[in-house]
């Protein structure tokens, strides 16, 4: 192929794996989100229990948080990879 054609291969490549990125991040910030209103997560409430010295959080509600934090965070690095990725083939392209 011609040098135009494997651009336009590098360029397509390129925004495949940004737009993978870009979903990953709205996915790693939208599935914490959502859990944590699924969970039933009141910030003001663990808040006061933490101000009072009552036990703020259940093992089992720390645990989803880990979980869903964990999970965000995952995204988050994959999606730092993938961007990597795509401006990887972008210097690829050539005069």
């Amino acid at each position: 192929m011609g040098k135009l054609a494997d651009n336009e291969q590098r360029k397509l490549r390129a925004a495949f794996y940004n737009n993978l990125a870009a979903g990953l991040i709205l996915a790693g910030l939208l599935i914490p989100a959502m859990a944590f209103t699924q969970f039933g997560f009141d910030l003001g409430r663990w808040i006061k229990a933490l101000g009072s010295g009552e036990a703020a959080i259940s093992y089992d509600a720390m645990a989803r948080g880990f979980i869903v934090g964990g999970s965000a965070a995952i995204a988050f690095l994959a999606a730092r990879f993938f961007r990597a990725v795509a401006k990887a083939e972008i210097a690829k392209l050539e005069d």
